[in-house]
């Protein structure tokens, strides 16, 4: 048992002390502790063994088993402040994120919160999901593995530090109760609105402690349980910076380029002709999976049988998980055929113009023109996607509006209502 120990009246020879661990404390150092000239004077860790040396009329002392709650300790890089890393759960057999309860000694920070995983195994084993947020606004729900077998209620909660400041904010923050079970573990789910200043694009940390009680906070310690940091990404999945088509000859060719991937499968190339309610998808283009640089792509639809003017095309992109996004909308007319569309029409203020043409268009230029036929442009927040073009009008007042395109001396007008 934990204590210190002294041994005399003994035939003098080597000796080894050895302690039966208690179950629901750990190990912190076991010795000698006397410097009596002995060998194996001050030398301690030996797995609750003491290594003892009596000569003739020698008393050794100062033997010790030094132990001390075992406790679950976070592994948040520094940068989270000393008290948060050196949050610690304490030791409950019945209580538990994963598949085993993990302890530690002490706090061990890293910059990737995977400090406290012992010989190379993952005992931050807990948390399911795929570590991805989705944008600001949307639900992600986190599922976690967790056993209590307690007789009583326990209680998770989650800080995710979306806006990446190193702290926990009030809306960064989430607890569920647990229901205990006689017998397993089951899944929880705990889902979380990602807030409106998450960071895009950055790595940012998250923490989860499991507890005996209720109002747990990310610093101090809790009654039973276990904690657990990771890190998770907040990128949209794939970031789209074009998509454009032009005619050549008869085919259509689509180009669209991605900034950033993440978990991209794949692209399915939509397409539906004038008149048509639905989209057909009429072919697929691998995705790269994961990437932080520019990637183009491309697609030839070469489908001379047209049965309409014009043709549109959108892209679906498509997550490993088989999460999927539409793009906007591209038109493709016939040779020399010069349009343009306008939806929703009408509009709370945000809306698509999208350009019906053969591709061939030559430094288009487009104008917001209101009722009274003064240029708005600059009030509107143009966004140029390549073949159509979005407008905040936010600022704009109720009424009616046009949107002018002009190319290859050629113009095209549509009038558009913003009605709040």
């Amino acid at each position: 048992m934990d204590g210190n120990y002294t041994f005399t009246n003994l035939d003098p020879d080597n000796f080894i002390i050895i302690e039966e661990q208690p179950a629901d404390l750990a190990d912190v150092e076991d010795g000698d502790r006397s410097d009596d000239g002995d060998a194996n004077d001050l030398v301690y860790d030996q797995d609750n063994k003491i290594l003892v040396t009596l000569a003739y009329g020698e008393t050794d002392a100062n033997n010790d088993f030094i132990e001390e709650q075992k406790r679950d300790y976070g592994d948040l890089p520094t940068s989270f402040g000393v008290d948060v890393v050196a949050a610690a759960n304490i030791y409950n057999a019945d209580l538990y994120l994963g598949t085993l309860w993990d302890n530690e000694t002490e706090a061990n920070s890293n910059s990737d919160a995977t400090g406290d995983d012992n010989g190379n195994s993952d005992d931050e084993d807990g948390f399911i999901n795929p570590t991805v947020l989705v944008e600001p606004g949307e639900v992600v729900v986190f599922k976690f593995n967790v056993t209590n077998n307690t007789g009583s209620d326990a209680y998770l909660k989650l800080f995710v530090d979306v806006d990446n400041s190193k702290s926990f904010d009030y809306d960064e923050i989430k607890e569920v109760t647990v229901g205990w079970t006689p017998n397993g573990s089951q899944t929880v789910f705990v889902s979380l609105t990602v807030p409106s200043d998450a960071k895009l694009g950055e790595q940012v940390f998250s923490r989860v402690r499991l507890s005996e009680n209720p109002g747990a906070t990310a610093t101090g310690i809790e009654e039973g349980g276990e904690i657990e940091d990771y890190y998770v990404i907040t990128p949209v999945p794939v970031d789209l910076i074009s998509f454009t088509g032009k005619l050549v000859g008869s085919d259509v060719q689509l180009n669209w380029a991605t900034a950033s991937e993440l978990n991209n499968d794949r692209f399915e190339v939509e397409r539906r002709f004038e008149g048509e309610t639905e989209f057909t998808t009429i072919g697929e283009v691998d995705g790269n999976g994961n990437s932080q640089e520019v990637l183009n792509y491309q697609f030839l639809d070469n489908n001379n049988n047209w049965p309409t003017e014009v043709a549109y095309y959108r892209l679906r992109q498509v997550d490993f998980d088989g999460a999927f996004e539409h793009t906007q909308i591209v038109a493709i007319a016939k040779e020399g055929t010069f349009d343009a569309r306008v939806y929703p029409n009408p509009t709370k203020g945000v809306a698509t113009v999208s350009i019906i043409s053969d591709g061939k268009l030559v430094n288009p230029t487009f104008t917001i023109i209101d009722g009274f036929g003064k240029d708005v442009t600059a009030m509107a927040n143009v966004v140029n996607l390549g073949g159509a073009y979005t407008i905040n009008g936010t600022s704009l007042r109720n009424g009616i509006y046009f949107a002018e395109i002009t190319t290859n001396n050629q113009k095209v007008v549509k009038r558009f209502m913003i009605a709040r």
